[in-house]
């Protein structure tokens, strides 16, 4: 598909979306987070379909029961081996992608969930150095148990990038399983892709992987559009500037925090425009 037929901000009026060349208000909702890793993806995304719905949020994530993780295991240990894409997990983003596009439903992709490395999903993760024939906890940098909400920060899975810890072992797994995903996803014209879910992490971070998922992209000749979810609960705080501030980096803004606000604060602060850091904001000012 040509593109400027894939999913992109209008050209007329960039609060809205056009795909296949016509403007489009996404509008969407679905029962789980990682949307394809459920069993009755047909019928989950027939029943959004027939109601108007043409939008799903989905994480890359593993962490409930009956998920498939992106990689394979060792037939000689048992243990994950990060070398190895897992068939089945890459299966399922694929069948997901063929039914999301038959339907006209875009998707919006969470590369990154923070809760599938910590506490007891980390136990089963195959970056837990316990659960692979990689890398040791010494080599890696890992701990084998992070006890606290992810909140906390206490894992190096996300100081990898070259601007913070620049851990260059743990990365190039990371970059691995992005370019797997990538050379599936890049192919369908309906999605949008977020860094991480609900994240506090130094913005370094998802700055590093928009770029590099750019960067791929290009060499493919696809354009695509890239955006940020921050955990704060008040989209005008300051965490969520990582993304306004930085449009040469991200194409859009994801405010799926304001949901935590009620009624009128929900409207104003969704119809807030940031000016740049440097300005003093008036809030009262939004109507």
């Amino acid at each position: 598909m040509d593109n400027d037929a894939r999913i992109r901000p209008y050209d007329a009026n960039p609060f809205y979306w056009q795909y296949k060349g016509k403007p489009v208000l996404l509008l969407g909702g679905s029962r789980e987070d990682n949307l394809f890793q459920i069993p009755d993806i047909e019928e989950h995304l027939n029943l959004l379909h027939s109601v108007g719905g043409n939008y799903v949020r989905c994480t890359m994530s593993s962490r409930d029961p009956g998920d498939a993780w992106p990689f394979e295991r060792d037939p000689a240990t048992g243990l994950y081996d990060l070398e190895r894409p897992g068939e089945e997990y890459w299966r399922r983003l694929r069948r997901f992608l063929d039914l999301c596009l038959e339907r006209d439903i875009i998707a919006q992709f969470e590369m990154w969930d923070r809760f599938d490395f910590s506490r007891d999903p980390w136990q089963d993760n195959p970056y837990n150095p316990k659960n692979n024939v990689n890398y040791s906890a010494d080599e890696s940098g890992l701990r084998e148990t992070y006890d606290r909400h992810p909140g906390a920060r206490d894992s190096g899975f996300f100081r990898t990038v070259p601007a913070l810890e620049n851990n260059t072992l743990l990365l190039r797994f990371q970059q691995q399983q992005v370019d797997q995903m990538l050379s599936i996803s890049l192919a369908y014209p309906n999605t949008l892709y977020c860094m991480d879910n609900e994240t506090n992490e130094s913005p370094e971070w998802p700055w590093y992987w928009a770029r590099y998922i750019r960067d791929r992209a290009r060499a493919a000749g696809v354009s695509v559009q890239i955006t940020e979810m921050w955990d704060h609960h008040d989209i005008l705080a300051d965490e969520h500037r990582a993304t306004f501030d930085h449009p040469e980096i991200f194409d859009f803004c994801d405010v799926s925090q304001n949901n935590h606000a009620p009624a009128r604060e929900h409207c104003r602060n969704g119809a807030w425009a940031p000016p740049p850091a440097s300005d003093s904001l008036d809030v009262a000012a939004v109507p």
